[in-house]
């Protein structure tokens, strides 16, 4: 995502040891994930540390601990600029100012019960930061950007991230749209070279020092490539990034798909009220 570019020179190249995975793993917390201005690859991560589970199976990926439910969801809107509150982009006292990104990412997690992890770091007197689990029923949201809670329920996020979208005066263009994507497709189809962050030869935010998640990339040998995969225009010549942050003004009608294989693939596109009523429960007067 950009806000405000810095250019910095291209860094060498990163340690091949260095991967995605082997750092999701390896962090300390989830916060310890966060590389500013890559959140559709911290948000990856992040999915990545709670679903794997330890001696993957068959259809593990499909749940977290307990059967909890995880998605991937991206933030925009048509315009490409959509005012965001309380990220860390902004400094923490002074609530009243926002960021606008041209896209944001976070993790959604659905919980039907607390998980083992956070039981045993609640009995432990760990901090919250460092448990990372579940604590109660619910649907949560985990974004390391952000300087709400951690993990932060659901309306609490939208209310705190998005208090702008109460207010009839805003146009409703600057009005955020969510596109939610399941969070084994993402981790499976998800690829970047990071190529959308290069401008004019220097980076515009100082890239992970991790190598790119390139897994999902449709192999060049003459097969087919995924519909929609490669993108042009300033999203790298590896990257599907583009077909997860493009959504129509239109809501669910003009920014889905109506290919079903394809809505799996990236997922439905939900207004502000759609997205709480379908996720929360609750809608906004």
């Amino acid at each position: 995502m950009n806000a405000s570019p810095a250019a910095s020179p291209p860094p060498p190249p990163p340690s091949a040891n260095d991967t995605a995975e082997s750092t999701a793993d390896a962090a300390s917390s989830d916060r310890a994930l966060r590389v500013p201005c890559y959140c559709e690859e911290n948000a990856w991560r992040i999915v990545y540390r709670h679903r794997r589970p330890p001696r993957p199976r068959a259809g593990d990926w499909g749940r977290g601990e307990d059967g909890t439910e995880y998605r991937v969801v991206f933030a925009s809107n048509g315009r490409r600029c959509l005012p965001y509150f309380r990220q860390r982009a902004s400094p923490r006292d002074r609530p009243g100012e926002y960021v606008c990104w041209d896209y944001h990412v976070f993790v959604l997690r659905t919980t039907t019960t607390t998980s083992r992890r956070a039981a045993a770091a609640a009995k432990d007197g760990a901090d919250e930061t460092a448990n990372d689990g579940a604590t109660k029923d619910g649907t949560e949201v985990l974004d390391v950007d952000t300087h709400l809670s951690y993990p932060c329920p659901l309306d609490d996020y939208l209310d705190g991230s998005f208090p702008h979208a109460l207010n009839p005066l805003v146009d409703p263009h600057f009005l955020p749209l969510f596109r939610v994507v399941d969070a084994n497709e993402y981790l499976t189809r998800f690829y970047s070279d990071r190529g959308h962050m290069i401008k004019d030869g220097n980076w515009t935010a100082t890239p992970p020092e991790y190598a790119p998640i390139l897994d999902g990339a449709p192999i060049r040998n003459g097969l087919e490539h995924e519909k929609a995969g490669v993108e042009a225009g300033g999203c790298g010549s590896r990257s599907n990034l583009e077909s997860y942050v493009n959504m129509s003004e239109g809501g669910p009608s003009e920014g889905a798909s109506t290919d079903p294989q394809m809505e799996g693939r990236f997922g439905r596109v939900y207004t502000l009220e759609e997205f709480r009523a379908a996720f929360s429960g609750r809608r906004i007067r």
